[in-house]
C-alpha cells in the first residue's frame, strides 16, 4: 500500500475545487510525510500572484495581512476565517497540541462577496475572477 502523504491528501481535498490549501509547520512539528512544496506552505494562487505581482506595496500589504492573521492564529489558537486586504476570503486553522500550535492550515481562494473591491485591484483582468471558488 503506497503511503499517503499531506501533499497528495491537499491534491485530494482541492481536486474539483478552485480552493488553495497550504500548511506552514513551526518548530520540530511534521516530518518526511508532511513535507510541501512552497505553493504549499506560502499563499500563492493565479489571483493573488496577479495582485502581488501588481506593485511592491500590493506585495507588501499583501504580507503585512498574511502576517497579521498568522499572528492571530498563534495567539489565540482558535480558528477563524476573513477577508484579505484584497477581499478573498481566507480560513485559518490552527492545529494545537498540547498548548503548542504546531501548524496553521489556510484554506483560501475564495470569492467573497466584495468581488468589486477584487475587481479595483486587478484592474481590466476580470477573467481572474473565474480563479477563485464561489464561496
Amino acid at each position: 500500500m503506497e503511503d499517503i502523504c499531506l501533499y497528495n491528501m491537499i491534491k485530494y481535498l482541492q481536486n474539483g475545487t478552485k480552493l488553495h490549501i497550504g500548511v506552514l509547520f513551526f518548530g520540530s512539528y511534521g516530518n518526511k510525510m508532511c513535507e510541501l512544496p512552497d505553493a504549499h506552505r506560502i499563499h500563492t494562487s493565479t489571483i493573488c500572484e496577479e495582485i502581488k505581482t501588481s506593485s511592491k506595496v500590493s506585495y507588501k500589504r499583501c504580507v503585512r495581512c498574511r502576517n497579521l492573521a498568522l499572528r492571530k492564529a498563534l495567539r489565540t489558537k482558535n480558528p477563524f476565517g476573513g477577508m484579505c486586504i484584497n477581499g478573498i476570503y481566507e480560513y485559518t486553522h490552527p492545529v494545537v497540541i498540547d498548548d503548542d500550535v504546531a501548524c496553521v492550515v489556510f484554506i483560501g481562494n475564495i470569492l467573497s462577496s466584495q468581488d468589486e473591491k477584487i475587481k479595483r485591484s486587478i484592474g481590466d483582468k476580470h477573467l481572474l475572477l473565474d480563479t477563485l471558488e464561489k464561496n
